[in-house]
């Protein structure tokens, strides 16, 4: 199953001390219910898993609708705190985090302050964050793994209509254009599908599948110091994410137990290729750098294609939200 496949690979990368993971889409996309089973599968694995939505993160409606109730550049730009959103979640689960957060700070569908009490995370927990808008360009660098959720247009605003029980499902409806030009810029300005880490097609809830992979680079400690007062040096492990199975787990002798790439510089190329020199149906293998000793490499695995011009990575995709009135 494609979930624990993805928990798997989760489970894999080393914490520092956290995991922070970001499920993004268009609104109506499966974000909540897929980011919700993956962090079930990380729980069964035994991980510690702190879930939040960045819906618990908006601002004040006075300040989304700041620049015109209906205005598309007010959705995406205006919608959410990202500095309470930072400060209380993202921050503490950063790198040298301290892990001591609030999952949300404000209830949108009643339009005031909503602040979760302050909780711990023990370190090596995976932050599960899903939402809109995760991949532009302010949150750039936050996260460890992120997944980008693909579906039909008539899909998403189908399911927006039958979860809040109102609404349009025609794009050209007046009452969406907020909504439905505010998520074409926002693919146009932070490009998700080309910065998360998967591209999955989620047309079928319970039948997801992956489109496209980047590489996923981790890095532990050479095993082999040049002398043993030595110190260890850093070494990339360059892994092809594929539906194969997780990205090589350091080994308790902390060598990697199935590199694909190594350098003990620490440089890495592999995911530096653009994603349209990938041949149709094939994982691009990771390409080793000038001086880089290659090591195993696992199989490719079957990549369906990028999708038709008809399906353009969701530039027009989008919904109402009159519960919410972002």
């Amino acid at each position: 199953m494609l979930i624990d496949e993805l928990a798997a690979e989760v489970d894999a990368l080393p914490p520092d001390p956290f995991v922070r993971v970001a499920v993004d889409g268009v609104d109506g996309a499966g974000k909540t219910t897929f980011a919700a089973q993956l962090a079930r599968s990380l729980r069964d694995r035994g991980r510690a898993v702190v879930y939040a939505s960045v819906d618990g993160f908006h601002q004040p409606r006075a300040l989304r609708h700041a620049r015109g109730r209906d205005d598309p550049e007010g959705f995406y730009r205006d919608s959410y705190d990202l500095a309470a959103l930072e400060r209380e979640l993202l921050d503490p689960f950063g790198p040298g985090g301290h892990g001591v957060h609030r999952t949300h700070v404000f209830d949108a569908r009643v339009d005031r302050p909503d602040v979760a009490e302050q909780v711990r995370a023990a370190p090596g927990s995976v932050l599960v964050l899903d939402g809109i808008f995760l991949h532009r360009p302010e949150l750039r660098g936050r996260w460890s793994w992120s997944l980008w959720l693909e579906v039909d247009r008539a899909t998403s605003l189908r399911r927006c209509v039958t979860r809040d029980g109102t609404g349009s499902p025609d794009p050209t409806d007046p009452a969406n254009r907020r909504y439905v030009e505010g998520q074409r810029l926002y693919v146009r300005d932070a490009r998700p599908q080309e910065a998360a880490t998967h591209v999955v097609d989620n047309e079928d809830l319970d039948a997801p599948t992956l489109l496209l992979s980047r590489t996923v680079v981790l890095v532990v400690a050479d095993a082999r110091p040049p002398s043993p007062s030595a110190a260890r040096t850093p070494t990339s492990v360059c892994v092809t994410a594929s539906p194969l199975g997780p990205p090589p787990r350091t080994a308790p002798s902390h060598r990697p137990a199935r590199p694909v790439v190594t350098s003990s510089a620490g440089r890495c190329r592999a995911g530096s290729l653009p994603r349209a020199a990938v041949p149709e149906g094939r994982a691009r293998p990771a390409a080793p750098a000038s001086g880089v000793s290659a090591g195993r490499r696992r199989p490719s695995a079957p990549v369906r294609a990028q999708p038709s011009s008809a399906r353009r990575w969701c530039s027009t995709w989008s919904c109402q939200r009159p519960a919410m009135r972002r």
